[in-house]
């Protein structure tokens, strides 16, 4: 009997050991299963995560080309396209320093991942984005509007105040849109006088100013234009020589061309004018003063007068292409500006003056070369 009883423990116990260990097979099977799901789960995860960011990847590919195409077209846009089983929405947004935030996002169904870059601006993205092709004036000082009878064409803004002379007479002048704008504005840093008809915006934030580089049309003007070491005064009857000047509109007018294909003219000093015609863009390291009965021919892609100085204009006369003074722009009787102004100090404008905003932007530095966009950083984010 005894024999008998340990021989059905000893089967008992070994029956326990296999479903013991069966068990164990079962759960470490169930385990090895459930973490080759989650293993296969993760990676279906990391492969829609790695095609979702492919996809943004391509977006920014997208503006980049974009941009290298047409830089100032794509500066601030949108763009978005079906690709490789998903899509992208991308969008780029300039900085006050010029350059291009591109950020992307791709998406597939629900999963989507966004990717950034920030391309690296040139000195004349800075400054085009400064500039404002809307704008007439743009002042660092006061804008002064003492008579009547001027029409401005384009915005109007001051980095101080707009005022007006004495009594309403400014009431009367007239206040345009620049071309393809719905309205106009005139905006100031502190107060606008309220006489002005325009859509008045005052105490808006400062505006920096864009900056042109005298030393690059010096340098122009020595290699292939007209160059002045020494301050000028040009009238009707001056002899420039018969290299720098032809014949003009009667005997009491003459015109002023420089010889090389930049038409660039700088002069080392004050320059004076009076009943004197002029071609291209003049350049002078010191104060301008435009007497009477002037005109000066366009500089395509150009400005027309460049100052370190103030820039003192009389009456009767035309002037084709951007002014800017880095001190004032001071505006009397009969002058068709056309192309606007920038001053670093005071712009004042005066009786039967018309100021028109410019059609593109001038070339702040004319022997800075082509940069293409350069990426300055780049990621992508989750």
């Amino acid at each position: 009997m005894k024999i008998r009883l340990n021989a059905n423990r000893k089967a008992g116990s070994a029956m326990l050991v296999v479903m013991l260990f069966c068990a164990i097979l079962m759960l470490s099977s169930a385990a090895i299963l459930a973490m080759a799901s989650n293993a296969s789960f993760r990676m279906r995860r990391q492969l829609r995560d790695s095609q979702t960011l492919q996809i943004a990847e391509a977006g920014i590919a997208d503006m980049i080309g974009r941009l290298s195409d047409n830089y100032e077209m794509w500066q601030d846009s949108t763009n978005q396209a079906v690709f490789a089983g998903g899509q992208y929405r991308v969008v780029s947004e300039t900085t006050p320093n010029g350059s291009v935030i591109i950020t992307s996002r791709g998406v597939i169904d629900s999963v989507s991942r966004i990717a950034s870059v920030e391309l690296l601006g040139t000195d004349r993205d800075h400054n085009d984005a400064l500039f404002s092709l809307d704008g007439a004036i743009l002042s660092g000082g006061d804008v002064r509007f003492n008579t009547a009878a001027f029409s401005i064409k384009g915005n109007v803004h001051s980095n101080t105040e707009v005022v007006t002379g004495g009594g309403n007479s400014a009431a009367n002048a007239d206040f345009l849109p620049a071309d393809g704008a719905a309205e106009v504005f005139i905006s100031a840093v502190g107060n606008v006088d309220s006489i002005l008809t325009a859509t008045r915006q005052e105490n808006v934030a400062e505006r920096e100013l864009p900056q042109f580089n005298f030393d690059s049309y010096r340098q122009l003007a020595i290699d292939e234009g007209l160059y002045f070491e020494n301050g000028q005064a040009w009238s009707a009857f001056r002899d420039f020589g018969a290299n720098t000047y032809a014949s003009g509109q009667g005997a009491n007018r003459q015109e002023y061309i420089p010889s090389g294909t930049n038409r660039i003219i700088y002069v080392n000093g004050d320059v004076e004018i009076s009943a004197g015609n002029w071609h291209g863009t003049l350049v002078v390291n010191g104060n301008v003063t435009l007497r009477n009965q002037y005109h000066q021919t366009a500089n395509p892609g150009m400005p027309a007068i460049l100052s370190t100085g103030s820039v003192d204009i009389g009456n009767l006369g035309t002037i084709n292409g951007l002014i800017y003074a880095k001190l004032n722009v001071y505006v009397n009787n009969n002058v068709d500006l056309n192309g606007g102004i920038i001053s670093g100090g005071y712009t004042e404008i005066n009786n039967k003056t018309d100021v028109v905003h410019p059609s593109d932007s001038p070339d702040w530095d004319p022997l800075q070369p082509t940069i293409p966009p350069e990426v300055l950083v780049g990621g992508w984010l989750r």
